[in-house]
């Protein structure tokens, strides 16, 4: 009817009824076809891919992520269920309709690349080898499906204390972030045996070790009993308080144990001539256990020692009495019966030290083999003693030695799995011809999963995991997979079977296409909850402050070069919601026209499915500005938006006078007078 306008998407122009297009007005700096959606796949969704990606299809979305799901948790569900006519099905898919596969997301119970599984387990390879897996069945997927893709995977490499970290604090030293009120004073840092990867201590913060007060100079220099400066803290020597005849006694603090783990970083700088590395850096909760088990080394040596001294002296007098046995067996032996009193002896006994109990007497010879089988049982209490302690102080030295902060173990285990998974990522690119590079695309996941849920954190992955993937690449040798370090502590170096004999910078290319960072703007807006209220202040100008923090991170990341793929999803700030972009309180407009000012040539999916499928992406498209095109105007002016027609009756405030669309009848039923329906 006239004046009744049509409407279509907004990857044209705009049009009036007499078909000349209106020039775009307002032409938005993120169209309909920069945001695609996720699409998953299981009974409760409604089947497999090929019916999800249809329905996606329906909406008139460009880009789907297809996200996987665990292998056996649904019936048919995972990327390998999906054979060779599956795949080439999704492809065709893709391509008649003109739409990108621009991600697989991995299954979600893949919640880290480093092994762990909590602290009762710790970390295990055969973990870590299956995560690893899980991750390429989903990049040969995306080379084989998707033409080249994000392959997402969530991060949470390992839990760690969010008020420790070193983006909790600004620059005078108070606190942005905290993981709950008492954090800062009693949060616990676990230590890992590199060996078998188990949990073997954990750290309070509000633990209380005493220790002795050792001897320093008028520099604050530790000394020796002679004034001379140890080199090694090992070497430090405690001080004797004369007046109570026992050594001085200190209560440590966490604050004690910094201020040990910078002198034990100073001292080994000064050793090897170099700045160290921060992997190669003590720790506060690693200076804390070394003190600890230099206590108790010190403890075992000085039993050995005790007890070896002991030993030397049990064995000379043994030879003395076995030495006495034979004068005397022969001095019995030329005596009379009548003369063998000579050779009686009182036996000593606790019962013989009263006088009014009779003592029992032996003969000399008798008494030397009570005394040598006492002095033998001695010796051999002595020996077990001695070895003992030994044997201690050597397991207390191996702890040290294979004894790590979980935070540096996790992050060596994960930068494996990342390389690893980078190189594959390559390797599947150039099987199978992909028109862009797939890429292993780890997710900042919500906070208190842990590392690599902080966008500071997910940066540093990003970068770290590049360069482990460059090493492996360029490197002939590489650390020992098993972990096994030689006399002096430092890893053992095996034939590296990844080497393909590359020059750096061509490494550094690969790894810069085939790893990069899924951001998810949901997530980052889930540390609202742990950001640190000001005195006094309201919510609302927190939520300021917090999203000036929030753009922000979204600008460091964008600098650092590290961005690849983008979840576009809201929420409130405190609980972990799949909002649709605009229905939560996150600046998510901003830091996506941000992005796209600057150039982001990535990919956007919206996951905002919390209030049901064709919201996920419309209120999107309404929420940055879309605009919508009309065909049959005869209204020139500003285009059309989707708040303009969103539960309306398409822009106006009535019904339509007349059938239309699927309700239309068809020419099959008509009226005997033969009247046409409209």
């Amino acid at each position: 009817m006239a004046g009744d306008n049509y409407y279509s998407d907004a990857s044209g122009g705009y049009y009036s009824s007499n078909s000349n297009v209106q020039k775009d007005i307002e032409r938005p700096i993120i169209s309909t076809g920069d945001i695609g959606m996720t699409v998953t796949e299981g009974s409760r969704v409604g089947g497999s891919f090929r019916q999800t990606m249809q329905a996606a299809i329906r909406a008139g979305v460009k880009e789907v992520e297809l996200a996987t799901q665990m292998e056996g948790s649904d019936k048919a569900v995972g990327a390998e269920v999906y054979g060779k006519e599956a795949r080439q099905e999704l492809r065709e898919m893709a391509r008649a309709n003109e739409i990108n596969i621009a991600s697989i997301h991995s299954p979600t119970q893949i919640g880290n690349m480093s092994g762990f599984g909590g602290q009762q387990q710790g970390f295990s390879d055969e973990t870590r080898k299956r995560e690893v897996d899980e991750i390429k069945k989903a990049i040969n997927f995306a080379a084989e499906v998707g033409e080249g893709s994000a392959v997402v995977v969530h991060t949470g490499e390992y839990a760690r204390p969010i008020s420790e970290q070193k983006w909790a604090k600004d620059e005078s030293g108070n606190y942005i972030f905290k993981g709950y009120e008492e954090e800062a004073e009693k949060a616990a840092v676990s230590l890992v045996d590199t060996k078998t990867g188990s949990i073997i201590n954990q750290v309070r913060k509000d633990a209380v070790v005493p220790r002795p007060v050792w001897k320093t100079n008028n520099n604050g220099e530790y000394v020796d009993d002679e004034g001379k400066v140890v080199k090694e803290l090992k070497d430090r020597v405690p001080v004797f308080d004369s007046s109570t005849d026992s050594f001085k006694m200190k209560e440590y603090r966490w604050e004690d144990f910094e201020e040990e783990a910078r002198q034990r970083n100073k001292l080994k700088e000064e050793k090897l001539g170099r700045a160290l590395s921060r992997n190669e850096k003590l720790t506060t909760e690693e200076a804390f256990f070394q003190g600890i088990l230099e206590s108790q080394i010190s403890q075992s040596k000085g039993w050995a020692l005790y007890h070896s001294k002991r030993f030397d002296e049990m064995k000379q007098n043994l030879g003395k009495l076995k030495k006495a046995k034979k004068f005397y067996d022969k001095l019995d032996e030329n005596l009379s019966e009548e003369e063998k009193w000579k050779l009686m002896r009182p036996k000593s006994s606790m019962l013989g030290r009263y006088d009014f109990l009779p003592s029992e007497s032996k003969p000399i010879p008798e008494l030397i083999d009570d005394l040598i089988k006492e002095t033998q049982t001695e010796i051999e209490y002595i020996r077990k003693s001695s070895i003992g302690s030994q044997q201690q102080a050597k397991e207390y030295e191996m702890r040290q030695k294979y004894t790590t902060s979980l935070g540096k173990y996790a992050k060596k285990q994960s930068m494996k799995s990342y390389a690893d998974a980078g190189i594959y990522a390559m390797e599947q690119s150039n099987i199978h011809k992909t028109k862009k590079p797939v890429f292993i695309a780890p997710e900042n996941i919500f906070p208190e999963m842990g590392y690599g849920s902080h966008p500071e954190e997910l940066m540093e992955l990003v970068q770290d995991a590049r360069k482990a993937m460059v090493k492996s690449l360029t490197s002939t040798k590489i650390e020992d997979p098993a972990g096994r370090l030689d006399e002096s502590g430092k890893p053992v170096m095996v034939n590296n079977p990844r080497y393909r004999g590359w020059g750096k910078e061509r490494a550094e290319k690969e790894a810069k296409e085939h790893i990069k960072a899924t951001l998810d703007v949901g997530h980052l807006g889930m540390w609202f909850k742990h950001f640190e209220p000001k005195p006094g202040e309201t919510e609302d100008k927190r939520r300021k402050r917090f999203d000036k923090w929030y753009t922000g991170q979204v600008k460091k990341l964008e600098k650092a070069d590290v961005l690849g793929h983008i979840h576009v999803v809201d929420s409130m700030g405190y609980g972990h919601t799949h909002l649709p972009a605009g229905q939560g309180k996150m600046p998510i407009k901003t830091a996506l026209e941000y992005l796209k000012e600057k150039g982001f040539t990535g990919t956007m999916v919206s996951e905002g499915h919390e209030e049901g499928g064709p919201r996920q992406i419309m209120k999107v498209w309404e929420y940055l500005g879309t605009p919508v095109n009309v065909y049959g105007s005869t209204q020139p002016g500003a285009p059309t938006r989707f708040s303009d027609i969103h539960q309306a009756y398409f822009g106006k405030h009535r019904a339509p006078t007349y059938i239309f669309g699927a309700y239309s009848p068809s020419n099959d039923w008509t009226l005997w007078s033969q009247t046409p329906l409209e």
